[in-house]
């Protein structure tokens, strides 16, 4: 009863350590697989670019009609409503991506400001007015875009700039602070004949400030020279001229604002077209993404239906970016594979797999554990033997076996083993030679003259072979011994160190 219990212990016991150094001696077939599988998910890659092709010139083949749809009026209002958010939406993306203003530090940008006292009579007002229309001036933008060096349209720069008379900077201030800003820029009492005129403009950095602001200089100093030949009474005094970095919070709340805006244009777009079917959104793409966009669609528009009508092959370069994933992926899958058929390999192994296996399961005493090859390995395989001993225990020697043998009696004792393996029998030949007690043969279980030997000696040592002795022949050997009387006195274990 005892021994079938040891019987159905051997199959019961796995070391996890035994499996990971069995796995690990297996390293040449995992990057094999590692890179079978690398490749495949590399193949797998190229295969989806190529059907990405095939599919966007088909689709550029194929002439699309709208007969083949039967979509009601009010879908159509619907869709009409779409395309026009997202006009508004492109437009104000345009707007975002190349505006200056929209690119400005609030909290540090460059302002060049020239002030203007004016003093012309009754005409003061309108020399006043004559000064702030500088900035509207014919040609005026294109010059300042060619002087500032900026990267934008010159419909840009007109929002760089302003030009605004010391009333009308007085009455938008906030009441606590008109009575100082009147006594900053009154130079006279008679405020209906005098006024001042302040040209302001803002720039990302003091070179494109001053550049620009050297234009307006050349321009409010020709037309001082043309009201002073105009008027009778003309007098004008130039108060300041500087580009100074400074900082103004309204421009982040005018940042703020644009950027909601186009959130809401791009909002209230998908919010529709999330109410269409499959086939509303095919025909909504087809006509609405085209047709109802005119040709003063601006530049981010027509970015993103370039994106849409991409050439083929830019397709299959921008597939050949998600290469790395299908790489790793393909190599994940070898390691699962690998994993999954050596650890099967492991569990399903019918040999007795670890001398731990030999020695725990059939508490039969162990006199040694010898290595099966005295050659040394290199590389990767020497240092995962020489981790294996380091956590395992180094074999034995030929001697220190020879000796455990003698010291278990003077009595005629079988060797038996897998005498067909060439290891096996090179070992029981030595232990032969130096134990007169010993002999030699196969396993009881399978030669009858074998089993007439031990009959007759009564005792027998089993040499196993670690990876190729099967479990079913220690059983069935172990059954003999047990039902012919015979002791089994101790046991030899070999494996590859």
């Amino acid at each position: 009863m005892m021994d079938e219990q040891r019987y159905q212990n051997a199959d019961e016991v796995i070391d996890l350590v035994d499996l990971l150094f069995y796995l690990l001696k297996k390293w040449k077939s995992f990057l094999i697989l590692l890179v079978i599988g690398a490749l495949l998910g590399s193949g797998v890659c190229a295969l989806k670019a190529v059907q990405t092709r095939n599919a966007a010139v088909a689709a550029s083949q194929t002439e699309w009609s709208a007969a083949g749809y039967d979509i009601d009026d009010e879908v159509i209002a619907q869709m009409e409503m779409a395309a026009q958010y997202r006009k508004q939406y492109l437009e104000q993306l345009a707007y975002c991506q190349n505006s200056i203003l929209m690119q400005l530090d609030p909290n540090a940008f460059y302002e060049g400001r020239l002030t203007y006292y004016i003093s012309a009579g009754d005409d003061t007002t309108l020399a006043v007015s004559r000064f702030q229309n500088i900035i509207k001036s014919d040609d005026i933008l294109d010059e300042l875009l060619e002087a500032s060096g900026l990267d934008c349209e010159a419909s840009y720069i007109e929002e760089l700039l302003s030009a605004s008379t010391s009333a009308e900077l007085i009455n938008r201030a906030p009441e606590e602070t008109k009575s100082a800003m009147t006594d900053i820029y009154n130079y006279s009492g008679e405020t209906s004949e005098s006024n001042t005129i302040i040209i302001k403009v803002v720039a990302p950095d003091e070179e494109s400030c001053s550049q620009m602001l050297s234009v307006l200089r050349e321009k409010a100093e020709e037309l001082d020279s043309e009201c002073a030949s105009s008027y009778e009474i003309y007098n004008s005094v130039k108060v300041s001229d500087s580009v100074q970095q400074t900082a103004n919070s309204a421009y982040l709340t005018w940042q703020d604002k644009s950027l909601s805006c186009m959130y809401t244009y791009l909002t209230n777009e998908q919010k529709l077209e999330d109410a269409f079917t499959s086939t509303e959104l095919d025909y909504y793409k087809h006509v609405y993404y085209t047709e109802s966009l005119d040709e003063t669609e601006t530049v981010a528009a027509v970015e993103v239906e370039t994106t849409a009508e991409a050439d083929t092959d830019t397709e299959v370069s921008l597939s050949f970016s998600g290469m790395k994933k299908y790489v790793l992926i393909g190599a994940v899958v070898g390691l699962f594979l690998w994993a999954c058929w050596f650890g099967l390999s492991y569990l399903l192994d019918k040999s007795i797999r670890t001398y731990g296996e030999a020695k725990d399961c059939y508490r039969v005493p162990m006199l040694g554990r010898l290595a099966a090859d005295d050659g040394k390995a290199r590389g990767i395989d020497g240092m995962i033997d020489a981790l294996y001993c380091r956590i395992k225990g180094s074999a034995d020697t030929i001697p220190y076996v020879i000796s455990a043998i003698n010291t278990i009696g003077d009595e005629r004792t079988v060797l038996c083993g897998n005498i067909e393996y060439e290891e096996v029998q090179a070992v029981m030949e030595e232990f032969q030679k130096n134990c007169a007690q010993i002999e030699i043969d196969d396993f009881a279980g399978k030669s009858v003259h074998a089993l007439e030997r031990v009959k007759e000696t009564g005792r027998e040592i089993l040499v196993v072979r670690i990876g190729k002795t099967k479990k079913a022949e220690i059983r069935r050997e172990l059954e003999i011994c047990r039902m012919q009387k015979i002791k089994v006195v101790g046991m030899v274990a070999i494996e590859n160190i």
